[in-house]
């Protein structure tokens, strides 16, 4: 049997070109992964406003500054290993435990567009791991991971705005109430359950100028399959309509997850 071998040249030519297509829609694509069209709109409620801190040496334990001005797809992957290391510093994992060089390679990452690097470095701040509690640094960083839609940094930004941190000078009280229960409701939305729990409270409570008992609710019932502080909610809605082995069985879920009412409502 004779084949074909020019008729086989032309088909592989042909799909050299399509990968060579979709190669380059693929590069195209990473190189505005930073500036993706998923990001919320908040910039304008919530703009950065203090400079952010470079207390950090540029060089920590042989390290160098990375630059942040390359492709898309490089920095992308630059960050993502940065992160990585950054973990292990923290953690001590397979290295030495160095929170300072572990912050370092936080900001880095965080800098070249890595929200969870971001993430960390609001924990960081805002708890005082290896540096001065910054609650002021901790809201920068939480901002900058919510603006890529990260349901816990939006979760957080609403707890900072409760605290009063990052708040327009010129803001009224209606609108400082209205952008807390925004952060939330995003949060909310990227799927935080923790949000859907504080949410619940405030519209069951009447806090920020809102109070919708229906919408609480039903936030308690979508997280009480696996927050505990629903879960004792929803109990106790149970309880009083008598239905005493489902309350028990939510009780004791919680329970186990450590909530203290719950385990009063048990009597243990």
């Amino acid at each position: 049997m004779v084949m074909d071998t020019s008729s086989k040249a032309t088909d592989t030519s042909q799909y050299k070109e399509e990968i060579k297509m979709v190669q380059f829609k693929i590069d195209d694509l990473a190189s505005k992964f930073r500036e993706s069209d998923n990001k919320i709109d908040l910039g304008e409620v919530f703009p950065q406003r203090y400079p952010r801190s470079n207390n950090r040496k540029d060089s920590k334990d042989g390290l160098s500054r990375v630059k942040v001005d390359r492709n898309g797809a490089e920095m992308t992957n630059e960050a993502g290993k940065l992160f990585l290391k950054a973990n292990c510093s923290f953690y001590g994992h397979g290295t030495e435990k160095n929170i300072d060089t572990a912050i370092f390679m936080y900001d880095q990452a965080a800098k070249m567009g890595h929200v969870k690097a971001a993430l960390a470095l609001g924990n960081i701040y805002e708890q005082g791991i290896g540096v001065r509690v910054n609650l002021v640094e901790a809201f920068e960083n939480y901002h900058t991971a919510a603006m890529k839609n990260d349901p816990q940094a939006l979760y957080k930004l609403g707890q900072s705005l409760e605290k009063g941190i990052g708040d327009k000078e010129d803001s009224t009280d209606a609108q400082k109430h209205k952008n807390i229960v925004v952060c939330y409701k995003k949060a909310v939305e990227m799927g935080s359950s923790k949000a859907e729990i504080r949410l619940a409270q405030i519209y069951e409570n009447g806090e920020h100028n809102t109070h919708e008992v229906g919408l609480a609710q039903k936030l308690y019932d979508k997280a009480s399959d696996s927050e505990a502080e629903a879960m004792n909610y929803i109990g106790n809605q149970c309880y009083a309509r008598h239905e005493y082995d489902r309350a028990v069985v939510l009780f004791k879920k919680a329970e186990s997850m450590g909530n203290i009412t719950a385990m009063n409502n048990l009597g243990t």
